[in-house]
């Protein structure tokens, strides 16, 4: 068990800002000496040792020399901190980890401050059908541990990060961090034996679900229809689940569609919609009543956190002809409806067929979120259960990502009473 470096309970409180940017080595495109060291001989794979892997390695230099880490890098200015943390005070060292994220560039730099912290690191692929082909080929050529057997990748490590629960039951890890409300879900049952430290709840996730998955439904309706504005301008939204999406998403279309209608299970949930000035129906469990809520819509966008809740809670004969979107980690609508029927993309939300699925200034905060999750994981002896996010950790994050970005947490009080 190690102990929190310098006494300092978070990562960010390591990173030196002033200087993050020579010390991180992401000026522009180019690489400091300090980082660009030669590769040294032989083939250059990582295998992993007891040590981890040193900070001036093959592996690092690599992705450090390599452009595509560069300009993620360049664009998440607190994993810049967290990798200068990493790189100068290496938490990690000697810690096997498994880290299963969506392989796509923006999780270069969760990567790569792994890496620097000393872990000893395995890397798979959450979500097969958003892999991108060029990080792959860029993680081995580096010389970086991939796995994408489940299994085989869960039995590799001591601690998991994981997203969409893509590792639960492959194998008992010391702790688990996980960053969705679906992956929450999937580890829940598994809490009476497992230390899981829980992301979905942390108030850093309000920034990727709140702004930034609202923000990439739009892209992704600008992508496949042209302009977003001028389709939904006309036509009448039904947002299926009032929770940190739900409530992104009506807020985006508040004031972009001709209508919105919000329809979620809980009362309080209904209760604030209506407060916001948004009709909205109480799901209950009268399939046919629900579904007479769904009537004047256009569109049916689900986002409850729930795999066929749409299948379990309506009736489908009263929402044929309607544009369906699933904006859910998994397959909201259920076995009644083919692919074909929904648009674009069944099994998971629409916007992971974009590149990046989530802009990079809102991924910024949950990647350091995950790793502050490590952090805490591994320095602190938890019993089985499931935890927060330590409040210095997250207030750390959320801090710096409105101070960067000049964002206020007024509109995100408004949606939700009692927020920190």
């Amino acid at each position: 068990m190690q102990t929190t470096i310098g006494n300092s309970q978070t990562l960010l409180g390591l990173a030196d800002f002033s200087t993050q940017a020579t010390k991180a080595g992401f000026v522009g495109a180019g690489v400091p000496s300090a980082l660009a060291k030669p590769w040294a001989d032989g083939d250059g794979v990582y295998r992993p040792s007891d040590d981890g892997v040193p900070c001036d390695s093959p592996v690092i230099s690599r992705l450090c020399a390599s452009v595509m880490v560069q300009r993620e890098m360049v664009t998440m200015p607190i994993m810049r901190g967290i990798a200068d943390a990493c790189r100068r005070y290496r938490p990690f060292v000697g810690q096997r980890v498994a880290l299963s994220h969506v392989m796509v560039p923006n999780t270069l730099p969760l990567i790569l401050s792994l890496l620097q912290g000393g872990a000893r690191l395995v890397v798979s692929n959450c979500f097969p059908p958003a892999l991108s082909k060029e990080v792959l080929a860029l993680l081995r050529t580096a010389g970086v541990s991939v796995e994408l057997s489940y299994p085989l990748v869960a039995q590799a490590a001591d601690f998991v990060l994981d997203c969409g629960g893509s590792l639960a039951g492959q194998h008992k890890a010391k702790g688990v961090v996980e960053v969705t409300r679906t992956g929450y879900h999937k580890y829940k049952s598994y809490a009476d034996e497992t230390v899981i430290v829980n992301i979905d709840d942390s108030l850093t996730k309000y920034i990727e679900d709140f702004f930034g998955t609202s923000t990439a439904l739009i892209r992704a309706l600008n992508y496949y229809l042209g302009s977003a504005r001028e389709y939904l301008g006309s036509r009448t939204v039904a947002v299926v689940g009032f929770g940190k999406v739900g409530r992104g998403i009506a807020s985006q279309l508040k004031h972009k569609a001709r209508h919105v209608v919000v329809l979620d299970v809980s009362e309080e949930a209904v209760k604030i919609a209506r407060r916001l000035g948004f009709e909205a129906v109480l799901i209950s469990k009268d399939v046919f009543s629900n579904t007479t809520g769904l009537k004047s819509a256009d569109i049916v966008i689900s986002c409850t956190g729930h795999k066929g809740a749409i299948g379990a809670s309506f009736d489908k004969k009263g929402i044929e002809n309607k544009l369906l979107i699933n904006m859910g980690a998994e397959d909201e609508f259920g076995d009644q409806y083919s692919s074909s029927e929904i648009f674009h993309s069944k099994e998971t939300a629409i916007n992971f067929n974009l590149n990046p699925p989530t802009e990079n200034m809102y991924i910024d905060a949950i990647l350091a979120a995950q790793i502050e999750g490590l952090y805490y994981l591994i320095n602190h002896k938890l019993a089985p259960g499931l935890h927060l996010l330590p409040r210095s950790s997250d207030r750390a994050i959320v801090d710096r990502f409105c101070g960067i970005h000049q964002v206020s947490f007024s509109t995100l009080r408004d949606y939700f009473e009692g927020i920190g």
